[in-house]
């Protein structure tokens, strides 16, 4: 019996260690609580929400309190995104990183992104095989004006970036949003236009079944199913806003709006659904709710199966999370709530929507999530439809709890939770327990509403345990509320359990019929700084306790100096002890029935005394006006605080200071023939104590102390300031300045000062001083102060040339300066920068100017000098600055408009024998380099440069050695001349609307269009500026006779030569040729190939032929004026090219003639061309003659570009059958001709530039 007695009481010893540490440690730490407004059989589990309670991890249980924490003051100042980790360990964001906690909350692991990003707080998500999926941040500049209208130029975009690491922490995964996703991709009301964009926002990212990613984009109102070996995006689902969407959606339309957007948490369940949070804030209507969806990802159909909104409704403009429970419950998060007289933080509700549990936070301003997990507990499930034995487990560890049922009203899901604590609110019904055991269990079935049987508990589930004798069952309806009974408890020692009969889940706790000690509340173990006479302080369980005291003065209580019992309150008050001394202490509880084990022994120390003055003597007299005070070291004291008044009542302090440990003060403020009182406080970790007595002492008459300029200072201003500490009953100074120590040559006597200042303006330059004070009372005046001397500077130089800012200084120049009385040297400095860090030349000088040689091209340069007499030194003169001449002359630097025909024109380079001249389209000058060499001149002509190009180009010399290449200088060619098209030069026209056009000119965005009657163009009838396209049609109609014209193109910077100046003729005789008019292709045979015109003349006409703009032969010399036809056989002889022409002249008058616009093609018929390039391949075309289509059968050993045409018999094309690059391989196209006429046609087949050619026959 006594072994059990003494186990029992080191069990209860330890029991009460443990609910120490576990609770009273967590209360006494003000923490955020919640409101639990329903609690009604929730799913097991604590809850894991934030960020609150700054640097403290922090785990609630159902009662809306804190049940675990940590401090992690040093390591983080706030939690962030709490969530348990597939591996049951425990993970927050902390700043820049996520830490990993292990069961006990010791820190395990640091995660974040790879270095160059910063890590993003949303998420951390766990693989069965250890990898790990996180978000980067990848903040980068970006001109958003190219992107979207009215965009930043210099905004900064929040790029993402999935990564994916091993459990090792190697990099094997990433996915850059930027690369894959457009910035206007952003769903609609996401600002672009800000100085800030984040198109994307991606706050969750998890593994799907199948090991590829979910990722959610709430900005882009959609989430990805991202293919985690290729990157490839296998699906976008969005709702109605988003931009991206790929699904129908099914059975969700609210208000016209289908899907969701700003969402939040989307994740796979274990039936295939996709349950998110959808904060809803492009709807009309904004509310939050908790969605989810059957999901074909074949059909891309999805079907709202089930959801919940909350009433009230509650906006939720971020944050949030949908969390599905293993018994089927749903908890929401609801983020940041914006209906603040809701406060809602978060719901758990039933599959049919009803609440089991839900939190509020008065006042709270956002929670990122709320997650219900199981974690430092233990809880296991059962469904229980009938009666029978049931055990409870989480498969590897019991709660300990068996249910023997012999029936039950309802049935289902039915969950019993360990937790390693007792209750936090114990109340009791009747028999109270002296001690319990730092469990509790929670039996929770929101679907049994009574049950007759017998609950078991398994001791051998409970540590240090061996006595059980008082051991007993409580229990009490409801969770976190009402009151404790007792049940009847029996002890089955055959299987170490303990029982009771039950006709209802709720909470159970395991008691001791003795009870436990005192829980001390103040003072606190080791307090410092505690009364004379303090109140010590406990907490009891019931009004039936009595308490006993002792205090010692050792730690064993062998020097006992008070033992006092018989105590019915919860308080004692302690007297009579002494100063800066250590106590111990120890409280003992008793009951009629019960007697507590003694606290642990803790212990105070008193506050530390009050100091006793020393001197001055209390009313002493002729005190000096600088003095010691001194007082009695006070033992424990590690301040002091001092008050002087010149009233004892001590309402205006003269001085007031604290001071470090030492137990005397030095003054120097105390004013002649002046009463002070004084008093001074001991201080000790914050305590200060009562003040001294209050003590008084006289001043003597004083003397004036002076305080600059200092004693013997030899920097000072020809305009100086004097000061010097103030005498308060002084009415005024007088103040003696002279060039002698006796003071014979007195330069300045100021009297009836009433300042403790003076400021002297015009003294002399390098020129020693003396000084000297005192002060004048009422009726007296104390003596003269010290005599101080101090010399002034030298005068700073006055700069003379160059004056500032000239630009274009020779390399080989001088820097001149005004002459300064006295000195003998000057310091000339020539720097890079205006802060003088970068030194060029620094030079002492014994006149006034400097010579400077071989300065660089093209350099600002910042000079300055100062004086010296002997030692001493003026101050520095004003900065100047000048820049020399650029080395570069033409073209300078971002000039446009630049010839491509120019000379390169800069400065000599003094010795120089030859230049090198580089020229470049790229500044590094990598590649498409021209470089020149041996140039003896400072020009050099280059010819041939590319229109509208920016090049970049540098210049050295060469002397005995090669110098530094110059700096590079851009410049921009002006804009290719155009090229006129319509109408040709020399062209006759009837009265019309004419239409001008020319070609498109690269790099041009409008264009100057001139129409004249003299070829200078002096004579204008037309100038039409900003054409936006390559033609333009004149308003009115144009009479008879001549004209000019030419273009003129340009851009915002650049332009163009003016194009050459065509002529052409306005006359009522018109001839205009029709075929052919440009592009066609005629092929050489013995079909007639028809040249057409169209003509208002009376006139015979001859048809020539040119080639390449000029004359090549006549076609027919007279055709009669009653066709405009003419049909002609091609000569075999007739060369194959691409640039000839036809004209038609009137044989009436020769000015009257029209000529193809552009240029077209003859070629002659042939099987095969030989091959350009060594690409194999073979051609069969078949059936040939052919009724209604034909097949072209190619098959190529390599990659390669082919295009098939078809033409007619007189050369214009009328398919293209084929224009692409094809794979190796056969490849067959079929031209139909259903809808085409009988005859004969022609094909030209491209291979990589090879041409095969052939005729085609279309029978019907």
């Amino acid at each position: 019996m006594r072994m059990e007695k003494i186990t029992l009481i080191r069990y209860i010893l330890i029991v009460v260690y443990i609910a120490f540490l576990s609770f009273d440690k967590v209360y006494s730490i003000k923490f955020t609580e919640f409101d639990v407004s329903v609690l009604d059989n929730p799913a097991p589990g604590y809850i894991l929400t934030g960020p609150f309670n700054d640097h403290y991890l922090t785990i609630y249980d159902n009662s809306g309190k804190v049940a675990y924490y940590r401090d992690l003051a040093g390591i983080t100042e706030q939690v962030m995104a709490l969530r348990l980790l597939e591996n049951g360990y425990i993970a927050f964001f902390a700043e820049t990183r996520w830490i990993i906690c292990d069961e006990n909350l010791n820190i395990v692991k640091y995660v974040s992104c790879s270095p160059q990003y910063l890590t993003n707080f949303h998420t951390l998500f766990l693989s069965p095989q250890g990898n790990y999926l996180l978000v980067a941040n990848d903040f980068r500049k970006i001109d958003m004006s190219r992107i979207v209208q009215g965009g930043k130029t210099d905004a900064t975009l929040e790029n993402h970036i999935i990564q994916e690491f091993d459990r090792n922490g190697n990099l094997v995964f990433e996915w850059n949003c930027l690369e894959h996703i457009a910035i206007t991709d952003a769903a609609e009301g996401i600002p672009l236009t800000e100085s800030n964009v984040d198109p994307y926002h991606v706050n969750c990212v998890r593994y799907d079944t199948d090991g590829n990613i979910i990722a959610n984009f709430r900005n882009l109102d959609a989430f990805y199913k991202i293919n985690r070996s290729t990157g490839e995006i296998m699906w976008i689902m969005g709702g109605k806003s988003s931009k991206v969407n790929q699904f129908t959606f099914i059975n969700d339309n609210i208000d016209g709006f289908y899907g969701f957007s700003r969402q939040h948490d989307p994740k796979r369940l274990s039936n295939g659904n996709i349950l998110l949070f959808d904060n809803g804030n492009a709807r009309p209507r904004h509310f939050a709710r908790a969605v989810e969806y059957s999901v074909n990802e074949t059909t891309k159909r999805a079907t709202k199966v089930w959801e919940y909104i909350h009433y009230p409704y509650i906006n939720s403009a971020f944050m949030g999370s949908a969390q599905r429970l293993p018994n089927g419950n749903t908890l929401i998060g609801w983020g940041m709530n914006l209906q603040t007289n809701y406060d809602y933080v978060g719901t758990e509700v039933t599959p049919d929507g009803k609440k089991v549990f839900e939190i509020k936070l008065p006042n709270h301003k956002a929670v990122y999530q709320v997650l219900r997990e199981v974690f430092k507990m233990i809880a296991g499930s059962n469904n229980i439809n009938s009666a029978g034995t049931y055990y409870f487990s989480d498969g590897s560890k019991s709660t300990g709890v068996s249910l023997n049922l012999n029936s039950i009203t309802g049935g289902g899901y039915t969950s019993v939770e360990k937790h390693f604590y007792a209750p936090i609110n114990i109340s009791y019904s009747g028999q109270q327990s002296c001690i319990l055991l730092p469990y509790r269990w929670v039996i929770n079935s929101s679907n049994i509403s009574s049950v007759n049987g017998k609950i078991s508990f398994d001791l051998n589930e409970i540590e240090n345990l061996s006595d059980y004798n008082n051991l007993k069952i409580f229990y009490r309806p409801k969770e976190a509320s009402g009151s404790f009974s007792l049940l009847e408890t029996t002890y089955n020692s055959q299987r170490n359990v303990l029982e009771a009969n039950i006709t209802q889940f709720g909470e159970f706790v395991l008691g001791f019929t003795n009870i436990n000690p005192p829980i001390i509340k103040s003072p606190s173990d080791n307090a410092q700084n505690v009364p004379l006479s303090p109140l010590i302080k406990w907490q009891a369980s019931s009004q039936y306790e009595k308490f006993r005291i002792q205090i010692a003065l050792d730690p064993n209580f062998n020097d006992i100096i008070l033992d006092s019992s018989n105590i019915s309150t919860t308080e004692f008050k302690v007297r009579f002890l002494r100063n800066f001394t250590t106590y111990y202490y120890r409280i003992q509880k008793y009951s009629f029935n019960c007697q507590s084990e003694w606290t642990q022994a803790q212990s105070f120390t008193t506050v530390i005394a009050t100091p006793e003055q020393v001197y001055p003597k209390n009313l002493s007299k002729n005190e000096p006006l600088d003095g010691t005070m001194e007082w009695i070291a006070v033992p424990g004291a590690k301040k002091y605080k001092i008050q002087i008044c010149e009233y004892p009542g001590f309402n205006y302090f003269v001085f007031e200071k604290t001071i470090d440990s030492v137990n005397k003060f030095e003054y120097f403020f105390s004013k002649p023939l002046t009463k002070y009182f004084w008093r001074v406080a001991a201080i000790r970790d914050g305590f200060i104590t009562d003040w001294s007595e209050v003590w008084s002492y006289t001043t003597s008459n004083g003397i004036v102390k002076l305080f600059e300029p200092s004693k013997f200072y030899n920097k000072a201003d020809v305009k100086q300031r004097f000061d010097w500490y103030a005498i308060n009953s002084a009415n005024y100074y007088q103040f003696q300045l002279a060039k002698d120590f006796n003071f014979e040559n007195i330069i300045i006597d100021s009297n009836k000062i009433k300042q403790s200042e003076i400021t002297l303006a015009k003294l002399d330059y390098s020129t020693t001083y003396f000084w000297r004070v005192r002060a004048f009372y009422k009726d007296t005046n104390t003596s003269w102060s010290d005599k101080w001397s101090f010399s002034t500077l030298p005068a700073s130089p006055k700069l003379l040339n160059p004056s500032n800012n000239v630009l274009h200084f020779p390399l080989n120049g001088s820097l001149t300066w005004s002459e300064v009385p006295k000195a003998t040297k000057y310091l000339v400095q020539l720097s890079y920068g205006n802060d003088f860090n970068n030194i060029f030349q620094e030079q002492y000088t014994n006149i006034n100017y400097y010579n400077l040689f071989n300065l660089d091209f093209n350099t600002q340069y910042f000079w300055r000098v100062k004086a010296f007499t002997g030692e001493i030194e003026s101050q520095w003169s004003e900065i100047r600055n000048f820049a020399t001449i650029e080395e570069l002359v033409y073209p300078s630097f971002n000039q446009f408009k630049v010839p491509i025909d120019l000379r390169f024109i800069w400065n000599r380079t003094i010795g120089f024998s030859y230049y090198d001249l580089k020229i470049s389209e790229y500044f590094d000058f990598s590649e498409n380099n021209l470089f020149f060499t041996n140039i003896l001149d400072t020009s050099f002509e280059v010819k041939g440069l590319a229109p509208n190009k920016t090049y970049y180009w540098t210049v050295r010399a060469i002397t005995s050695t090669k110098s530094r290449w110059s700096d590079v200088f851009q410049f921009t060619t002006q804009l290719a001349k155009p090229e006129l098209i319509e109408p040709i030069n020399l062209e006759v026209l009837v009265p019309s609307k004419l239409i001008f056009k020319w070609n498109q000119v690269q790099g041009a965005t409008y264009y100057n269009l001139i129409v004249s009657k003299d070829f200078e163009q002096k004579k204008i009838i037309y100038n039409l500026n900003n054409i936006q396209k390559n033609q333009e049609v004149l308003p009115e109609f144009l009479s008879n006779g001549d004209y000019y014209w030419s273009v003129t193109a340009y851009n915002e910077n650049n332009s163009s030569l003016s194009s050459n100046v065509f002529k052409f003729t306005i006359n009522n005789s018109y001839l205009s040729l029709i075929i052919p008019n440009g592009g066609e292709v005629w092929i050489k045979n013995n079909e007639p190939k028809r040249i057409q015109w169209d003509k208002k003349i009376n006139s015979n006409v001859s048809i020539h032929l040119y080639r390449n703009g000029s004359y090549f032969r006549t076609i027919v010399d007279s055709v009669s004026s009653n066709t405009d036809v003419f049909d002609w056989i091609i000569s075999g002889d007739i060369p194959d090219d691409t640039s000839y022409q036809i004209k038609v002249n009137s044989l009436n008058n020769p000015d009257v003639f029209s000529m193809s616009r552009k240029q077209f093609s003859i070629k002659s018929i042939t099987n095969v061309v030989e091959n350009k390039e060594d690409i194999e391949f073979s051609i069969t075309n078949y059936p040939n003659p052919f009724n209604n289509s034909t097949y072209f059968d190619i098959s190529l050993e390599k990659p390669t570009n082919c295009s098939i045409e078809i033409f007619d018999i007189n050369g214009l094309m009328i398919k293209q059958l084929l224009n692409a690059r094809l794979n190796s391989g056969k490849h067959i196209y079929i031209w139909d001709a259903s809808e085409i006429a009988t005859g004969i046609y022609y094909y030209i087949i491209k291979i990589n530039g090879d041409i095969r050619k052939g005729t085609l026959t279309l029978i019907k």
